[in-house]
């Protein structure tokens, strides 16, 4: 348990991190990311491994893990730094596209989602029936992708964004299984391609379940690991 002067020390490395950061988010249209608090929590009580390990799967951020390290061996400003870390976490959903990207943006996910449509429909004719299929779109590549088995193969920034639920296989209180939604099954493919971005910069169309053509919302799973 840190003493009271090295939690003065924490309010210095936690001030100076999100400052800076803060600045840059607060005119970008920043929205709130759920599943981020546990790192805060488990600092509050003093547990530096715990906070610095919970941090670095909350956000995915490769370059967290210097300050995880210095923070899980009892660095004071960094166990701060790693509360910033979460904070922004927190904030930082996905930034608006600036209004010069957002008619190609708006348009590429237009398409995208009635090519979901046109697959859900072939599937329901085929008399194949996953439970859902959905659209994802990271950096101007695309995936479609049915709910289903877990994949052999998972991107570590993923993995690292559902360790809060159990890890891949665990069937949650939603009564979903981790690993199984379509939304996983897409955001997956595009994160083995791009392995410095994040879950939360993942786009998605609607979900459709092809038996009824209707659109299904995010589970509580999908909401943990892609801030929608």
């Amino acid at each position: 348990m840190a003493n009271m002067e090295q939690y003065k020390t924490i309010s210095k490395g936690f001030g100076s991190t999100v400052v800076g950061a803060v600045k840059g988010l607060a005119t970008q249209g920043v929205v709130p990311m759920p599943g981020m608090l546990s790192a805060v929590a488990k600092l509050a009580t003093g547990d530096t491994k715990g906070a610095g390990k919970a941090a670095l799967n909350a956000t995915g951020v490769p370059a967290a893990i210097s300050t995880v390290k210095k923070a899980a061996s009892g660095d004071a400003e960094a166990i701060g730094s790693v509360a910033a870390i979460v904070t922004i976490g927190v904030v930082a959903k996905k930034m608006s596209p600036t209004p010069a990207a957002t008619g190609a943006a708006s348009t590429d996910m237009s398409a995208l989602n009635g090519s979901v449509r046109t697959a859900a429909s072939e599937l329901s004719a085929s008399g194949k029936a996953p439970a859902t299929i959905v659209g994802a779109e990271l950096n101007g590549q695309t995936a479609i992708a049915t709910s289903g088995a877990p994949p052999a193969v998972i991107a570590p920034q993923l993995e690292a964004a559902v360790g809060e639920m159990g890890g891949i296989g665990t069937k949650t209180a939603s009564g979903n299984t981790v690993g199984c939604c379509a939304e996983f099954q897409a955001g997956n493919k595009l994160l083995l391609d791009n392995p410095s971005a994040t879950p939360q910069q993942i786009n998605f169309t609607d979900a459709i379940r092809p038996r009824t053509g209707q659109v299904v919302p995010p589970c509580e799973n999908c909401k943990t690991t892609f801030g929608e």
